[in-house]
C-alpha cells in the first residue's frame, strides 16, 4: 500500500528513506526532525515494514498535511529489505537515510548539500550522536574528517573502520543507480556495511564535522556486551565475503585492505567468544577459519596480537581459553 499524493510533483533535491517496524514511540519525532529541516525541497519516503502497532496510521495522519511524505507498507522483510523498498521509491537527485527511531539536527540537509556542491561529490557524511539506554553519549564520525576511498579507512594496517553512520549521510542516487548498490537482506547483521563497502568502493567519500543526527541505540542490539551472540559476532567478520567480489572488480588496490580487516575481526571473534565462554562455537570457529587467521598472524598487525592469535591456533581447548583472558 503506498499514497500517492505526490503524482504531479517534481523531482525532489533529496529523498528520504525511513524504514519503521513497531516505532509507534518514536516515529512522529523523526518525521518532526525531517520537517523541522532548512531546506524543504525533500521527500520522505517511510516504509512500514509489516508494524503490528500504530506506526502506519500515524504516519498516514501527518502525511494528509504534508504531501512531501509518502507511506509504503509492505510484510515484515527486515530492515534491509525496508530500505531496497524506499530506494525504488526515491525520486531525488540525493539519498539519505533516517530510521523511525532516530532524529536529525534541523541543518543536516542543508550542511550535507553545501559539502556534496562544494565538492561535486556523490558521497558525503557528517558525525552522529550516539544515545544510550543509561544516557550516556558518544560521538561517532570525524573529528578530523577521513576521506577517501575503502583502503584510506583501514586503521593501523588491520581494521576498516567506517567513521559514520547511516543517519547522517547524502549518497547521488545515479550512483546508487549506475552499480546497482542495495542492502543485502538475507544477514542478520552488519547490512550497512556491507553497503558501505561497496560505495566506498565506487566513489570516496567527503565529510563534514558537525553533529548531523541523533541515533538512539536500543536495548537489546546485537553488539550489547551482555547479549553477546556468536552468531551475531561471526557474520561481522563474515560481511567481507559478501563483498569481495564487488570490491574485486570495481576497486582491486583495495583488496589487501579489506583482506587484513576480515583477518583481525576474525582474531577479534575468535578471542570475545572464548572471554565469554562460547569455547566450543571459538573451536570451531578456529578450524573453519584457520588459514584466514593465519593470514592475520603473518600481516601487519600489533606484534603481540599476532602472537597471541599465532599461540591460540597451535594451542588446545584449555589453553585458548587462559590466552584468550591475557
Amino acid at each position: 500500500m503506498e499514497n500517492r499524493m505526490y503524482e504531479g510533483c517534481k523531482s525532489p533535491r533529496v529523498s528520504v528513506i525511513m524504514p519503521a517496524y513497531n516505532v509507534a514511540q518514536t516515529i512522529e519525532q523523526a518525521i518532526v526532525s525531517v520537517q523541522a529541516q532548512t531546506v524543504s525541497d525533500w521527500e520522505l519516503i517511510v516504509v512500514d515494514d509489516g508494524s503490528a502497532d500504530d506506526t502506519a496510521s500515524i504516519v498516514v495522519e501527518i502525511a494528509t498535511q504534508d504531501p512531501r511524505i509518502r507511506l509504503i507498507c509492505q510484510e515484515n522483510g527486515g530492515v534491509s529489505a525496508a530500505r531496497n523498498t524506499g530506494l525504488a521509491a526515491a525520486r531525488g537527485e540525493y539519498i539519505s537515510f533516517l530510521d523511525g527511531d532516530d532524529l536529525w539536527y534541523a541543518y543536516a540537509i542543508e550542511r550535507l548539500l553545501l559539502r556534496a556542491e562544494e565538492k561535486d561529490a556523490d558521497f558525503v557524511y557528517g558525525r552522529t550522536e550516539e544515545r544510550f539506554p543509561d544516557g550516556k553519549t558518544a560521538l561517532v564520525g570525524p573529528v578530523s574528517a577521513v576521506e577517501g576511498f575503502v583502503e584510506d579507512y583501514l586503521h593501523g594496517g588491520t581494521e576498516l573502520r567506517l567513521t559514520f553512520h547511516i543517519s547522517a549521510m547524502l549518497i547521488r542516487r545515479t550512483l546508487i543507480q549506475e552499480y546497482e548498490l542495495s542492502f543485502p537482506f538475507d544477514v542478520p547483521n552488519s547490512e550497512d556495511t556491507a553497503f558501505f563497502l561497496k560505495l566506498l568502493s565506487v566513489t570516496r567519500s567527503t565529510a563534514v564535522t558537525q553533529i548531523l543526527s541523533t541515533y538512539i541505540r536500543r536495548g537489546g542490539s546485537a553488539t550489547d556486551e551482555g547479549l553477546w551472540r556468536p552468531s551475531d559476532w561471526e557474520w561481522q567478520a563474515g560481511i567481507f565475503d559478501l563483498v569481495l567480489p564487488f570490491v574485486r572488480e570495481h576497486r582491486p588496490q583495495a583488496v589487501e585492505a579489506l583482506l587484513s580487516s576480515q583477518a583481525y575481526r576474525s582474531y577479534r571473534f575468535a578471542l570475545s567468544a572464548l572471554r565469554h565462554g562460547f569455547v566450543r562455537e571459538a573451536d570451531e570457529y578456529i578450524a573453519r577459519n584457520y588459514e584466514v587467521l593465519v593470514r592475520f598472524v603473518r600481516g601487519k598487525g600489533k606484534y603481540r596480537d599476532r602472537m597471541k592469535c599465532c599461540l591460540l591456533l597451535k594451542s588446545p581447548t584449555v589453553l585458548r581459553v587462559f590466552i584468550a583472558k591475557l
